[in-house]
C-alpha cells in the first residue's frame, strides 16, 4: 500500500505541472487574442487616418490649383493695367498737359558746401 501512495504522489506532481502548463498556455492564448484584437483595431484606425488625410490632400491640391489660376488672372490684369496704351488713355482722359521742354538745374562746384 505504501508503494501505491508514492505512485499517486508522483502522478499528482506530474498532473500538477501539466495543469500549470495548461494555465500558462491559456494565459498566453488570451494574450495573443488581445494582441490580435489590438493590432486589428490599430490597423483599422491607421487606414481610416490615411484615407482622411488623402481626402484632405486632394482638397488642398484643388484649392492650390484654383489659387494658381486666380493668381495668373490677377497678374494678367496687372500687366494689362500697367501697359503703356492703357496709361496713355487714362492720362488723356484726365486732361493732363504733355511736357514739351524740360529744363534741368545744373549745380557747379562753387555752390557746394565745404567742410
Amino acid at each position: 500500500m505504501i508503494k501505491n501512495k508514492n505512485k499517486n504522489k508522483n502522478f499528482s506532481r506530474l498532473a500538477g505541472s501539466a495543469d500549470r502548463g495548461r494555465s500558462y498556455l491559456a494565459v498566453f492564448n488570451k494574450f495573443l487574442f488581445f494582441m490580435i484584437i489590438a493590432g486589428g483595431v490599430y490597423f483599422i484606425l491607421s487606414i481610416n487616418d490615411l484615407s482622411v488625410k488623402g481626402f484632405v490632400l486632394q482638397e488642398l491640391r484643388l484649392k492650390s490649383q484654383e489659387l494658381t489660376k486666380e493668381n495668373k488672372l490677377a497678374e494678367n490684369r496687372i500687366t494689362e493695367l500697367e501697359s503703356y496704351e492703357n496709361i496713355q488713355t487714362r492720362a488723356l482722359n484726365m486732361n493732363l498737359v504733355k511736357a514739351d521742354k524740360i529744363d534741368y538745374i545744373t549745380i557747379t562746384n562753387e555752390a557746394m558746401a565745404r567742410k
